[in-house]
């Protein structure tokens, strides 16, 4: 796990709140939904599935002073780049502000 300490000592005396997903384990589809719900404190009986995200994802508190740094994402962008585009998507239109830390596949600007 890499470690997001730098960047909350940052954010400190700021209105954003940090929240990190670390999927470099396992970039799975799988994990990385509960990873993110972890991340993100969403409750246990969460569905783990992209309708479930989007809807607690809607829930979150503030979702525009929300930093979530996301260490992993390349696997997962790699290994399905369907479902890690639905899932940026996602986190777009919640309004979280997503850092995906390290060196991944080009992206191509914004979520589409």
């Amino acid at each position: 796990m890499s470690d997001p300490t730098p960047l909350a000592a940052a954010l400190t005396g700021t209105r954003w709140r940090l929240r990190h997903a670390d999927t470099v384990a396992d970039p799975t589809k799988a994990a990385v939904l509960e990873a993110l719900g972890d991340a993100l404190g969403f409750p246990d009986w969460w569905g783990r599935n992209l309708d479930a995200l989007a809807d607690c994802l809607g829930d979150i508190e503030a979702p525009s002073r929300t930093l979530l740094l996301w260490d992993g994402w390349a696997g997962f962008a790699a290994d399905d780049p369907r479902g890690f585009g639905l899932v940026r998507r996602l986190l777009a239109d919640a309004g979280l502000a997503v850092l995906l830390r390290g060196d991944g596949p080009a992206l191509g600007g914004p979520p589409a």
